[in-house]
């Protein structure tokens, strides 16, 4: 018995610690966080291939009906394959923050769709930018854009993210911020199952079927 709960002990100290280094090592950016960051929060200007879908949208603009803009949340959406019936263009690059997103926005205007439909800030959230740069950007976006512009609410994540705990916090303060907004329709996700994930931030299956559903609706 004495053995069993001595090692119940050491288990819940070995909890919390992990948890306050999880939040340390995003805040404060202190190890393992680049190693965590060079698998999920890289930059476009660490990743050829996403320099090269970049300088390929930028040579190959065309007209659409709706852009789909963001981070790899939507880009593994096969958005034609949901509206066959419409021309889709998608603009959602792995990795992206909300900075990066604009500092492609050309891109996205030269597709002249009237609609376009975002989601974007999980990786904000996993880097630790400040709320209100992300606000910033996104407020840039919407005025870059002369059409509609809705704006899906970033998913939750699950404890399969080394960085999820971090990242909650800033998820929440941008579901605050994200509908006071001007000029964006601001559409909320509905209530994400842990089985609603791939990996802790990617959607499963489940996952896709209601972010397609809520894009439908907000349609």
């Amino acid at each position: 018995m004495k053995r069993f709960a001595w090692w119940t002990v050491i288990g819940a100290v070995a909890l919390i610690v992990g948890y306050v280094w999880g939040v340390a090592t995003v805040t404060y950016r202190v190890f393992p966080y680049t190693i965590i960051k060079s698998s999920s929060g890289i930059s476009p200007a660490q990743r050829p291939l996403q320099i090269a879908i970049t300088k390929f949208h930028a040579a190959h603009p065309r007209k659409a009906d709706i852009v789909f803009i963001g981070d790899s949340i939507f880009g593994m959406i096969p958005w034609n394959d949901v509206f066959p019936e419409r021309s889709v263009a998608i603009r959602a690059i792995g990795g992206s923050t909300s900075g990066q997103t604009l500092a492609r926005i050309d891109s996205v205007i030269a597709t002249q769709a009237p609609i376009a439909v975002m989601l974007i800030g999980t990786n904000d959230a996993a880097q630790g930018i400040d709320r209100d740069e992300t606000i910033r950007n996104v407020t840039a976006i919407r005025k870059r854009l002369s059409g509609r512009l809705i704006l899906i609410s970033v998913p939750r994540c699950t404890d399969l993210d080394p960085l999820c705990s971090a990242m909650l916090p800033r998820i929440a303060e941008l579901h605050k911020a994200y509908p006071t907004l001007p000029g964006v329709e601001y559409v909320k996700l509905p209530a994400m199952r842990d089985s609603d994930f791939s990996d802790g931030i990617h959607p499963s299956a489940s996952g896709m079927e209601k972010i397609v559903e809520t894009v439908k609706s907000a349609l």
